[in-house]
């Protein structure tokens, strides 16, 4: 059997009505289709890949949306007596949080961490360095971000003194020296003065019912 063919005159679109007369499909003079109600509404899509030549609807532009997120606790306490000039010292044991960035370096990197520290007569400083590996055995070890060594404490030798640092850092993928399509690990490190004395991370204090060491990473990607 042939082939049933429905065509509209030259110039002109086929259209199918509702009951009421309103169109209910319309195939335009160039083969595009329009369907009327609900047909429009393509509910949860599960699967497949939107073209690079997309649409993406107004008001989305230029927003960011969460595209990779890592996070991990670790509640061992690192104590530093007399450890002194130290500028990246592990205090994540084998704790590591890893992102994979994308094919634009404009994209966004956050990390947030929260440590509570102990010390005593002396200076510490928190950071992150990051690696090409879990294992921060690559020889490349890079901190990218730190507070130094003179950032919390006092020289005074009046007894322990507690701190809980929750600091927030963003920036994009490009200033933080990151390359685009390319997996990094990131782990917190702490950071000694000169000053010599007992520096305890990553501590249980009181009743506290945030204790320890937590940091997370997030990238934020940007739509065009």
């Amino acid at each position: 059997m042939a082939d049933m063919i429905i065509k509209p005159s030259s110039g002109n679109s086929l259209v199918f009505q509702d009951e009421g007369g309103d169109a209910a499909l319309t195939v335009g003079t160039t083969g595009n289709t329009t369907l009327a109600g609900t047909a429009n509404n393509l509910g949860t899509v599960t699967a497949g890949t939107i073209a690079s030549g997309a649409t993406i609807a107004t008001g989305v532009h230029g927003k960011y949306f969460l595209k990779d997120f890592d996070s991990y606790t670790y509640t061992t306490m690192v104590s530093l007596t007399n450890t002194t000039n130290e500028y990246a010292y592990n205090i994540s044991g084998t704790n590591s949080v890893n992102i994979t960035t994308g094919s634009s370096t404009s994209d966004l990197v956050e990390f947030s961490m929260f440590n509570k520290t102990e010390r005593s007569n002396n200076y510490i400083g928190h950071g992150i360095e990051r690696d090409s590996n879990s294992s921060f055995n690559s020889g490349n070890k890079i901190t990218v971000f730190a507070t130094g060594t003179h950032a919390h404490g006092a020289g005074s030798s009046q007894g322990d003194e507690y701190e809980t640092y929750s600091p927030n850092l963003v920036d994009t993928v490009a200033n933080l020296g990151l390359s685009a399509n390319t997996q990094y690990y990131f782990r917190a490190i702490a950071q000694t003065h000169s000053v010599t004395g007992t520096m305890n991370f990553n501590i249980s204090i009181g009743h506290s019912t945030r204790d320890g060491l937590r940091l997370s990473v997030k990238l934020w990607t940007l739509v065009p």
